[in-house]
């Protein structure tokens, strides 16, 4: 059974989201989104939380950064040549 795409909409703003799922709603790895975007200061992502070692961010932050998205393409286009676009979430 395929994994759905975290609705990040309708999760309570402090529940903890994976970066494997982070990843999944945004369309990008999760080398990207786990180690590339961290490290890029123009993007300015919110900080992770580690439980176990294990990367998460809470929905509410995560939606956060995602609706600042559009204001932040036109700078990662720039600095790196390629666009954030965040993949449509699937309805049931």
């Amino acid at each position: 059974m395929p994994k759905t795409i975290p609705d990040l909409e309708n999760l309570p703003t402090g529940a903890l989201v994976s970066v494997p799922d982070l990843a999944k709603r945004w369309g990008k790895s999760v080398k990207t989104v786990g180690e590339r975007w961290p490290q890029d200061e123009a993007l300015e992502m919110p900080e992770f939380t580690y439980i176990r070692g294990r990367r998460y961010m809470s929905a509410g932050k995560a939606l956060e950064w995602e609706r600042k998205l559009p204001d932040l393409i036109a700078a990662n286009k720039r600095q790196t040549g390629y666009a954030l676009r965040p993949k449509a979430t699937e309805t049931a």
